[in-house]
């Protein structure tokens, strides 16, 4: 649970759009709070992951780590 929730270091770098650092923040509180609504951050966060790998925004390595974690 902790790696899920760590910093991620594109994140640090400033690599990924701000779109899908809101959604990784937005995941990572509703786990924290053990909130019921997890499932639907979770498919959000997928999502925007989705988005910023066919835009080019990520990589495909950096959105299939993600997708892992």
């Amino acid at each position: 649970m902790e790696e899920l929730l760590s910093l991620e270091k594109e994140e640090v770098s400033g690599v990924i759009p701000v779109f899908l650092s809101d959604s990784i923040s937005e995941y990572r509180v509703s786990k924290r709070k053990r909130s019921t609504l997890a499932g639907d951050y979770w498919e959000q966060l997928r999502s925007s992951i989705n988005v910023a790998e066919v835009e080019d925004l990520i990589s495909h390595e950096t959105a299939t780590r993600l997708r892992i974690r």
